[in-house]
């Protein structure tokens, strides 16, 4: 899953980007589903008007949000295998 950030004017747009790169709204389910079927986090796109703090935040909150979904995957994986090696 990757997201797009946009500003112009102090106006900031998010963008779903798909595999075909092409872009959808942004909305909060849509972002799970993508995340769930993805199971991962690509570093953003991010294009106009931020500030250097604002990319950076930007790029810190994906990261955050990256290690703890492929934590919850692999949890996942782990969790099956272990449960199949005890029957």
């Amino acid at each position: 899953m990757k997201l797009k950030f946009s500003q112009k004017n102090d106006k900031v747009d998010v963008k779903i980007v798909e595999k075909d790169n092409t872009e959808i709204e942004f909305s909060y389910v849509k972002m799970i589903d993508r995340i769930y079927n993805d199971e991962s986090i690509e570093e953003p796109i991010i294009e106009g008007d931020f500030s250097s703090e604002e990319e950076y935040s930007i790029l810190s909150l994906i990261s955050e949000m990256s290690k703890n979904v492929e934590s919850i995957f692999q949890r996942t994986e782990e969790d099956i295998l272990n449960s199949e090696a005890s029957k």
